[in-house]
């Protein structure tokens, strides 16, 4: 289930290297990922083309504008798994977070001609394995 405080990225299109959308607040708390593990959801909607990789990035930063950040994970994600529908497994941020939470979007190769995707904080990790209806 997602949350439109908790999102990062609604349907962004990611034609170009970018910062997600929506930037997320987790309050005046220092370090508010120690502890219970932030769990993050990150799926593709429409398909992307051309570009060779997708690189993911969680940042945070002290300063909502993050003119100085620090990056907790990065993950890649082959255009082969960028398929409409596909789902990219992030980790968890597990500690080190600021006030200040993103995604950053890295497109390596050529720019995408197309491609979205949708992501946020989610309270599990998604698991659901599609099976076909039994007969």
């Amino acid at each position: 289930m997602l949350d439109n405080h908790t999102l990062f990225s609604n349907a962004q299109a990611i034609t170009a290297t970018a910062a997600s959308t929506n930037v997320y607040d987790t309050g005046a708390t220092p370090d508010s990922g120690a502890g219970q593990p932030i769990v993050l959801f990150c799926g593709v909607g429409t398909a992307f083309s051309v570009l060779t990789h997708l690189e993911i990035k969680a940042q945070t930063s002290a300063t909502e504008n993050f003119t100085s950040t620090t990056n907790l994970f990065s993950t890649s994600a082959s255009l082969t798994q960028l398929g409409a529908g596909s789902i990219i497994h992030l980790p968890a941020i597990t500690g080190g977070c600021l006030r200040y939470l993103r995604l950053h979007y890295t497109v390596a190769g050529s720019n995408a001609t197309s491609g979205t995707i949708t992501a946020g904080i989610v309270l599990d990790k998604h698991n659901n394995v599609a099976a076909p209806d039994a007969l």
